[in-house]
């Protein structure tokens, strides 16, 4: 019987190892990528989270020559727009404020890497309704975890 490959998860986020969980898969490995997410002049969200994520598992596939490694990217765009990650409540209120009664996507780009690389992609449409802004102040300020929410989103 040959020996299974070690899977890695290149990636940072608990919302990821905890959605890998949730199908009864552990990873052997978690391992943070640390590549560079600057988005690239002119570049469409779908090949941007393409990008990130083949290049997070690239780095690791250097590394982990014997493993079979899987890295994501996920970013939100209103239009040809990527969102940025949040960092601070007002990032959040902008981000929330430019989605505000807007349709917006989600864009998650997905590497495997072993022996080839594969590249898988999803997309999903969200729409917001019109934020009551005290309620949006109320919300932000009182559950901080929305910065991280918008962050992993």
């Amino acid at each position: 019987m040959a020996a299974r490959a070690r899977l890695v998860l290149a990636s940072a986020s608990p919302r990821r190892l905890a959605l890998l969980r949730q199908i009864g898969v552990e990873p052997d490995a978690v391992i943070a990528a640390d590549v560079d997410e600057s988005e690239l002049p002119g570049e469409l969200p779908r090949d941007y989270v393409l990008r990130v994520a083949l290049a997070k598992a690239a780095v690791l596939r250097a590394r982990e020559t014997a493993s079979l490694v899987l890295a994501a990217d996920t970013a939100v765009a209103c239009g040809r727009r990527i969102l940025p990650k949040t960092e601070d409540e007002t990032a959040a209120r902008l981000c929330l404020e430019l989605m505000s009664g807007r349709a917006h996507r989600v864009f998650s780009g997905v590497a495997l890497a072993f022996m080839a690389i594969a590249l898988v992609s999803a997309t999903g449409v969200l729409l917001w309704k019109k934020w009551d802004w005290l309620a949006v102040a109320a919300f932000v300020t009182s559950v901080p975890q929305l910065v991280a929410w918008l962050d992993d989103s």
